[in-house]
């Protein structure tokens, strides 16, 4: 068998070589950190998927982080520099001429960030207890609750139309957004109303783990197909691909890990479906139900800016930050900013909090203006909406000289969290969060702090006092067999 270290160079090499001599790649010293940041994430990847197979356990949450860093640290800059495409809708931004000096300092950070990473993970997860709690379902009455949050949710989502005129009112809010208020003050409506679909997965999950009719190709199928109209309808028509995106992806993977595996025609009939789906929904997001129309038609000028993009720019502006952060480096180097010192993270948490003036709060969107644009938002009437992932977000706060820094706590959050889950019996009922989890990890490192508490509060709060009402807390006496599999 050959050496991982052996075949995770090679095939960055590989990579690297490929993207020089066909898609003008730049040969330039920002390919060493970056191409490092690859070997690093290669290296792990092999490594878990191998132990993990030897082993038969399931593969862990910190291998879906090592796949997000391997795109949005490796090969989201070299797409960058493959298409030229850097800060779609750049038009009041001076961008630097050369591209390669900045994404040079990000690669150093990232790499430096990595290697503390995988250190730390290890020695957070090796000093981390298992837990010794088991969370079964208890009578089958206790879904009545679960019944009970579906019809809370379902009301609220009919309040919702009702307020706007119904569902072509509720299209025409959103398409009118920039000229009023749009959906201002339906921020908890939405959180209740949109849990509706996640309901109907946990019950399809309970129904089919002693309901062998279930588990069938077909009757998954009609699931799915259900569960994507009741996403579209509870919150899918207001502009976030995201609402439907994550909701399906998780049953996806509640089925897969938990009911019936998925062939690999299925998968990859599903990969061509979502990314279909999001390369249309960026038509209604951008343009709204006309903008859909005229594309179905064939009569929708795609040249225009705003339409203007490839299924390979739409992964780089969702999934990676591999263009706002090297130009924060270009900015920093180019302004007074002065870092804002956790500012934007008090910000970011106080922004939640009924009754306190959102006004007069420093937070990421009034720093990174000041940053990107050189002026006071507030005097201004204007604020940047972009996002800067985590790493960014630290720029933002004490600058990037240390910003490597922020990959400890991400060690010590994944390591407690992977314990967590290796902890679980089949049978505990908290198996059904763990795909919410694998979904926040691959989301989390591109995302702000504000999109993180965002993403917790409206995805993952509901979740778990949902499975609270539903279980019961059993001690568990642990073998040594067992001890040992979870310290592997």
């Amino acid at each position: 068998m050959l050496n991982r270290s052996t075949v995770a160079i090679a095939l960055i090499c590989v990579i690297d070589l490929v993207m020089m001599l066909f898609f003008n790649v730049p040969f330039d010293w920002y390919l060493l950190p970056v191409s490092v940041c690859g070997v690093l994430a290669t290296y792990q990847i092999i490594y878990i998927f191998q132990v993990t197979g030897q082993h038969g356990l399931r593969l862990p949450l910190v291998f879906y982080f090592y796949c997000t860093l391997w795109f949005g640290c490796y090969f989201a800059p070299l797409l960058h520099f493959a298409l030229n495409f850097w800060l779609i809708f750049n038009n009041s931004l001076i961008l630097p001429k050369r591209w390669e000096p900045y994404v040079f300092i990000i690669g150093l950070l990232n790499a430096g960030g990595l290697v503390l990473f995988i250190y730390a993970y290890k020695y957070f997860y090796g000093i981390r207890k298992p837990h010794n709690k088991v969370y079964l379902l208890l009578k089958a009455g206790k879904l009545n609750y679960v019944y009970l949050l579906c019809a809370v949710s379902f009301v609220c989502q009919i309040i919702v139309y009702a307020k706007l005129g119904g569902i072509s009112g509720f299209i025409s809010t959103y398409e009118t957004r920039s000229e009023d208020q749009g959906f201002a003050g339906f921020g908890l409506l939405f959180v209740i109303s949109e849990f509706f679909p996640i309901a109907l997965i946990f019950l399809f999950y309970i129904k089919a783990l002693y309901n062998p009719a279930l588990r069938k190709g077909q009757s998954i199928m009609i699931f799915l197909f259900l569960l994507f109209v009741a996403c579209m309808l509870f919150g899918g028509l207001r502009g976030s691909r995201s609402n439907t995106i994550l909701t399906m992806l998780h049953a996806c993977m509640v089925i897969h890990y938990f009911i019936r595996k998925f062939q690999v025609k299925e998968m990859v009939i599903g990969m061509v479906m979502l990314i279909s789906f999001m390369y249309v929904y960026k038509f209604y997001k951008q343009g709204g139900s006309e903008a859909v129309a005229q594309y179905t038609e064939g009569t929708l000028d795609v040249s225009e800016d705003k339409y203007n993009f490839n299924v390979f720019e739409m992964l780089l502006t969702d999934f990676a930050r591999g263009d706002i952060q090297p130009y924060m480096i270009y900015r920093y180097q180019n302004s007074n900013y002065k870092p804002k010192l956790g500012a934007t993270y008090i910000g970011g948490l106080l922004h939640y909090i009924p009754g306190v003036d959102k006004e007069s709060l420093t937070t990421k969107k009034t720093a990174a203006t000041e940053l990107l644009y050189d002026y006071d938002g507030k005097a201004m009437g204007f604020y940047t909406t972009r996002i800067f992932g985590l790493l960014g977000e630290y720029i933002l706060n004490f600058g990037y000289y240390t910003a490597f820094l922020i990959f400890l706590p991400l060690a010590f959050f994944m390591a407690r969290l992977d314990k967590w889950v290796y902890s679980l019996t089949p049978t505990d009922v908290r198996n059904f969060i763990v795909p919410l989890w694998i979904l926040f990890i691959v989301f989390l490192f591109s995302a702000d702090l504000d999109n993180v508490i965002f993403f917790y509060m409206k995805r993952m709060l509901l979740v778990i006092v949902m499975l609270w009402l539903v279980s019961g807390k059993f001690a568990m006496t642990r073998t040594n067999e067992d001890n040992n599999k979870l310290a592997a």
